[in-house]
């Protein structure tokens, strides 16, 4: 039997995950549409990734949570995953700029290969912490669910708990973060949180 606290814990540490992972969205849209040079490609390249990112980590990560003997462990080490990469993701991004200019180079400014490079660039950027992402509901849903007629209502409990995150960080992001920090201090800020949970969660599992 899980703890009441240590449920609220789990519950409270989920939505704030939604939460960060909008705010990384947001983000992201805006340093590649700089990156790409228009904001309708830009929102279209993180939305699609996020959703495949999160698709790809819930099939291969979840299959991990299955052989994990300490979920609360598991969970904490994909919090810290998602937020290092994030922390360091403004250091990496001017690297997608040099590597669409040494391509660029190899196949001329004229080329019909320029805007698909972008993209395939863009997706490789916000890829890996999607993926992540994508693992942490079926880590906590293997973690909270004891029977199996549990499944539906709490996976469909923490996935709502989720996007109410979701949407808190959109607002966040949209109206807060980025006019008073700035993209870099906002992906900063949001990483944080993520690095703040995963050593929460650490702590619970040792």
């Amino acid at each position: 039997m899980i703890p009441r606290w240590l449920v609220a814990v789990v519950v409270v540490c989920f939505l704030i995950s939604g939460m960060t992972g909008l705010v990384y969205e947001v983000v992201w849209s805006r340093y590649l549409g700089f990156f790409i040079g228009a904001s309708t490609y830009a929102h279209t390249v993180v939305l699609a990734t996020f959703m495949g990112g999160l698709a790809l980590g819930n099939r291969f990560l979840g299959r991990r949570a299955d052989q994990s003997g300490n979920l609360l462990r598991f969970y904490g080490i994909l919090e810290i995953g998602i937020g290092v990469y994030c922390a360091l993701f403004p250091t990496l991004f001017p690297l997608l700029g040099d590597g669409y200019v040494a391509v660029g180079r190899l196949v001329g400014p004229d080329s019909a290969a320029i805007l698909p490079m972008k993209l395939l660039l863009g997706v490789v950027a916000v890829l890996p912490p999607t993926i992540l992402m994508g693992g942490t509901l079926p880590v906590l849903g293997k973690y909270l669910i004891r029977r199996e007629s549990d499944v539906g209502s709490k996976i469909g409990s923490l996935y709502f708990i989720n996007t109410a995150g979701a949407v808190a960080g959109c607002f966040l992001a949209g109206f807060v973060l980025i006019e008073a920090l700035g993209l870099e201090l906002s992906m900063i800020a949001a990483a944080a949180v993520n690095l703040a949970v995963g050593l929460l969660f650490l702590l619970l599992g040792s």
